[in-house]
């Protein structure tokens, strides 16, 4: 019983690893893919690769002007803390244009958990488009950040003409009914996608 145990043990283990290698790449290509389609949908066409030049920038935490710092270029974040602080910056060109920024952000402050978006600024810093990657709000009620009519509202905003705060903590931003938690958080983390870029100009300015 313990020979056969042995082998049934040792043909999974062999098994798994085999299916393993033979779907990691597969898998991988989707992902890209799946990256590059919300890179289209919220900054338009390219004729760069956004996933090869992009690089991202860690909220330093500290008080002083420059709030991110670039941290590793095509690298992952090794913990969940890391990916909520973390914002990728994807940049994306097509000719003489002037750059377009496609860029990841995360807030953790949905009612349900991270609300992760991919958030297009064009090189004025202004929002072009904004597609929701992954949520875990309430269906019919938070998970109406999805909707049409309710991104709508940040399209053609930046930083400097729009407060991304919801009006009941004095910003510009129409809350969904029932789910003002849900509406903070997206306004959120489209505030620090939108920081984010105007950080990393700032910095590339001082740049010698």
């Amino acid at each position: 019983m313990v020979l056969t145990l042995a082998v049934v043990t040792g043909v999974s283990a062999i098994s798994l690893g085999f299916v393993f290698e033979w779907t990691k790449i597969p898998i991988e290509q989707a992902q890209q893919e799946k990256q590059l389609r919300a890179i289209r949908s919220v900054a338009g066409i390219y004729d760069n690769n956004p996933l090869e030049e992009s690089y991202s920038l860690h909220k330093s935490g500290s008080q002083s002007r420059r709030r991110y710092r670039r941290r590793y270029r095509g690298g992952k974040p090794e913990h969940q803390n890391e990916v909520v602080n973390t914002l990728k910056l994807y940049p994306v060109r097509k000719g003489k244009q002037p750059p377009k920024f496609a860029i990841r952000s995360v807030s953790s402050k949905g009612y349900s958990g991270d609300i992760q978006l991919m958030v297009g600024v064009d090189s004025l810093g202004i929002v072009e488009g904004i597609e929701v990657l992954a949520h875990r709000e309430t269906p019919g009620l938070g998970s109406k950040i999805k909707d049409k009519s309710f991104i709508k509202q940040f399209i053609g905003k930046s930083l400097g003409s729009f407060d991304f705060r919801v009006k009941q903590d004095g910003g510009d931003v129409d809350a969904i009914s029932g789910a003002t938690i849900s509406s903070r958080a997206f306004g959120e983390a489209v505030r620090e996608a939108c920081q984010a870029f105007k950080d990393q100009k700032d910095e590339e300015s001082l740049d010698p």
